[in-house]
């Protein structure tokens, strides 16, 4: 079978396939229940089962994996893709690294950070995403995991259809409004700029300063009042969306190298407080991944708390957003959709979602 994306929706098989899914995670359900979760999904009129995939969860000591359950009933993913099969569903997978999701560490390794704290960000709750020893043990955990899912793709006969890759890049960055200034992201800020101007002499003449070279170029902090300290700004905004990008698709190169053929996607945090306002920038966070990866699809996270009139209208600027740096050529949906809601004073009522 095959799964494919065109602009106005999913496609299976060359025919309009309505992609309705919904989370059920193993991890966290015990294993004899799975069957009972995946009917009622299914009699929901669900086509699709989603799934976080925890990197700790399965290499819960440094080396030791399970994916058959042999520790732990509820680590037998392997079980888990026999009963979404028995159920006839599809299935989507959220390996990360990082999945977030409510979990701890958000899916990262406790005995990772404990072994190796060189990896945690400056000043940020999150990690280097290009540590090399961070890229080290993410190449480690897929190459114990990917060829397991390998023969389960729908190119192959089985149920799954796409694999999202990592999970919201950038958010702890957008949220706590500050950047991860530790030496390796120095490192490729100055890359950075070496490939965005001809010559340390032209970057000085943007800038108004006096580098010898682009190793000495230290992140802007105070507020900018000329043009030349704006552009510097501008110059550490782009950055940013380089460096994920630079990210990505290294986790792409490496996901492809294993044979995961599937429709790869990224999520979109934006709503915050009830509105989507802060979409817009972070849209912009993806445009370079999509410029040098087209076939990644981006999905919209979907929560706006508490919908009506006020921020109804954002939903619809977000999607045109969306499709606009897809460049019009992929479907426009949703990642995470919000079902209820997190604010305890707040009544969320069927007719509303």
């Amino acid at each position: 079978m095959i799964f494919t994306t065109k602009q106005n929706g999913f496609y299976l098989n060359g025919q309009p396939f309505f992609l309705y899914s919904g989370e059920i995670h193993y991890f966290r359900i015990e294993r004899q229940f799975w069957p009972t979760h995946l009917r009622k999904l299914k009699a929901a009129g669900a086509n699709t089962v989603s799934t976080y995939i925890p990197w700790s969860w399965h290499e819960y000591s440094e080396g030791c994996f399970d994916f058959c359950g042999e520790t732990n009933p509820q680590r037998d993913l392997l079980g888990f893709i026999q009963a979404v099969i028995a159920e006839g569903l599809y299935l989507s997978v959220k390996p990360g690294p990082y999945i977030l999701a409510e979990f701890q560490d958000r899916g990262l390794p406790d005995w990772l950070l404990r072994t190796h704290p060189q990896i945690k960000a400056e000043g940020l709750e999150m990690v280097t995403y290009l540590h090399p020893v961070f890229k080290e043990y993410i190449r480690k955990w897929y190459n114990a995991l990917l060829p397991l899912l390998v023969p389960h793709q729908i190119s192959r006969g089985g149920p799954l259809l796409m694999m999202q890759v990592c999970n919201e890049v950038g958010l702890f960055n957008w949220l706590a409004g500050t950047a991860d200034t530790s030496q390796v992201v120095l490192d490729y800020y100055h890359t950075f700029l070496s490939k965005s101007y001809r010559s340390i002499e032209e970057m000085n003449e943007a800038y108004q300063s006096a580098y010898c070279n682009f190793k000495e170029v230290c992140p802007p902090k105070q507020p900018a009042t000329t043009v030349a300290e704006f552009i510097r700004w501008q110059d550490w905004h782009d950055f940013h969306r380089w460096y994920y990008a630079e990210y990505l698709s290294w986790l792409i190169e490496e996901i492809r190298n294993h044979k995961i053929e599937v429709q790869l996607f990224h999520n979109i945090p934006g709503w915050v407080f009830g509105r989507g306002a802060e979409y817009p920038v972070n849209i912009s966070f993806y445009a370079e991944i999509i410029h040098r990866h087209p076939e990644l699809l981006l999905g919209i996270d979907h929560i706006p708390e508490n919908p009506n009139y006020r921020n109804l209208h954002d939903d619809l600027i977000i999607n045109e957003m969306v499709r606009a740096v897809q460049g019009g050529m992929k479907p426009v949906w949703a990642a995470e959709q919000q079902a209820g809601t997190r604010e305890h004073n707040v009544h969320t009522f069927p007719n509303e979602m």
